[in-house]
């Protein structure tokens, strides 16, 4: 499935395109009516009901890098672009490796980019008891 339209500027792609992916997160990844909210503000850490999420990603954009919905139902992984940002990662890995070899220099940035890619449970937590309360 193509997912260009993901990070085009506001047109009539990206509402489409907006449209097919609350469709397809609401079929295989809702929970009581909500989803996470993949916007660049909450990157998948806060749930939310089909028009918040519509709003938040027609004016906020998808998080960077979320090729693969995961957080929403998503389980075969069958995409170009996302292939591509994983070789891109085997790439700066090995860099990583030689500067290492080289100068003695460690770097953790993939500790760095794990940590800013896991969802934020606490706000999970308390959206979810906002919502049981409802």
């Amino acid at each position: 499935m193509d997912r260009s339209w993901m990070y085009c500027s506001r047109n009539n792609m990206v509402f489409k395109g907006v449209k097919n992916f609350l469709n397809f997160a609401f079929n295989n990844g809702s929970s009581s009516g909500m989803i996470l909210c993949p916007c660049r503000d909450y990157g998948n850490g806060i749930c939310r009901t089909r028009d918040d999420v519509e709003a938040h990603l027609l004016w906020r954009g998808f998080k960077p890098r979320y090729f693969h919905w995961t957080a929403h139902g998503e389980t075969s992984f069958k995409n170009d672009i996302e292939s591509n940002s994983l070789i891109a990662d085997d790439v700066n890995d090995e860099m990583e490796g030689l500067l290492n070899d080289a100068f003695g220099f460690e770097s953790n940035t993939t500790d760095e980019r794990e940590e800013i890619n896991k969802p934020n449970t606490d706000a999970v937590k308390f959206y979810k008891l906002i919502s049981d309360s409802q």
